[in-house]
């Protein structure tokens, strides 16, 4: 390992917690500052007679050796492979490791977690998997670069990618469709009470009305008013 790796999963070992004033709600507030999405510890006892804290932590966001170093000085660190479930079972002791002589070392009442174990795909693309949640519960593009200015460069490929998850949504559910009329005297505000009706973010205008190729939607990016 590196001498300053990078890693979103990582595993510790801490011999002694007590000495070191580690002991489970210490090390709770350390591990919450490296903003995780779930942890897990849990103690043994080694054949040697060591009293010690597994614990392992996952982040959406890389963390550096040297900050899990500065705050966790007196452990042994290493990057944790595999899923965070085999994580999460290896420390409670759980599935292979439930029969097995480590489960027999394992402190009972000990194991503790926080958070929520994330799905496979956000553990290998947390980016790509976060940005088609936050489509899919309609997070505006703009609010998407605001969370996150890295996607400032990519509105087209956000814009595509919500029209695909949308069209494929609405290929098998039905949405409730009003449909309402606005007729009268030019200028007599039948636009503007459409705009001070609903949050113009999500009016479509269709002003183009090609005579021969039909009315164009180019600018359509699934808004939920059409106004005609």
């Amino acid at each position: 390992m590196g001498n300053n790796s990078q890693s979103r999963k990582w595993a510790l070992v801490i011999n002694n917690p007590l000495e070191a004033g580690l002991d489970h709600a210490a090390i709770t507030k350390l591990l919450l500052l490296f903003s995780p999405a779930y942890y897990c510890m849990g103690d043994e006892i080694a054949s040697t007679g060591t009293y010690h804290t597994h614990l392992f932590f996952y982040a959406p966001s890389p963390v550096r050796l040297s900050t899990v170093k500065n705050r966790f000085p007196t452990a042994h660190i290493e990057k944790a492979y595999g899923t965070v479930q085999d994580n999460r079972a290896y420390i409670r002791k759980d599935g292979r490791w439930a029969d097995t002589d480590k489960a027999e070392t394992s402190v009972p009442g000990t194991f503790e977690e926080w958070g929520e174990i994330p799905p496979e795909q956000a553990e290998k693309h947390p980016e790509m998997f976060r940005l088609v949640q936050n489509i899919r519960d309609g997070i505006t593009t703009t609010e998407i670069i605001d969370d996150n200015p890295a996607m400032a460069f990519r509105v087209r490929d956000i814009d595509l990618l919500r029209q695909v998850l949308t069209a494929e949504k609405y290929a098998v559910e039905n949405r409730p469709l009003e449909v309402s009329y606005l007729y009268g005297a030019s200028g007599a505000g039948k636009t503007r009470s459409i705009y001070e009706t609903h949050d113009p973010r999500s009016i479509y205008r269709v002003t183009n009305y090609r005579a021969s190729k039909g009315i164009s939607f180019d600018g359509y990016h699934g808004q939920e008013v059409l106004v005609f």
